[in-house]
């Protein structure tokens, strides 16, 4: 009985390992915010780098950044014209306080145009905040 006990447990390890490299393996062939996209919009063979000397985000790349990881809560809040991660999306991209009301207001009017976009992607939500900053 001993024995049998021995051989399960092993089998268990055995499965659990192969499903834990399976997982590993695992991507995606659409933007979704993971870190594999992260790393598809960091990586690049130009000599222009996402990151300073010291190993920090440039603030040029900060608002790409947030837009790819926090894509779906920026949608959301954008729906809503309300949020933290909207207004994150706004101190990134330096709107002045005094206009974050309007901006909320406008990034709201333009939710459905960045969820019909065929793009579809955090570069399409960028340019669309982007354009509704008020001047």
């Amino acid at each position: 009985m001993k024995m049998f006990r021995n051989i399960e447990s092993g089998w268990l390890l055995a499965l659990s390992a192969i499903a834990v490299i399976g997982f590993a393996a695992c991507t995606t062939t659409t933007p979704t915010g993971t870190t594999k996209d992260m790393f598809d919009m960091t990586s690049s063979t130009s000599d222009r780098s996402w990151f300073s000397i010291d190993g920090q985000l440039k603030n040029e790349y900060k608002a790409i950044a947030f837009a790819t990881y926090a894509y779906e809560s920026v949608l959301d809040d954008m729906a809503r014209g309300e949020g933290e991660y909207l207004t994150s999306m706004a101190t990134l991209l330096k709107v002045p306080e005094q206009s974050q009301s309007g901006f909320r207001s406008m990034a709201q009017a333009s939710y459905s145009e960045v969820v019909r976009s065929p793009s579809g992607t955090p570069s399409a939500l960028l340019h669309s905040l982007t354009h509704v900053i008020p001047k």
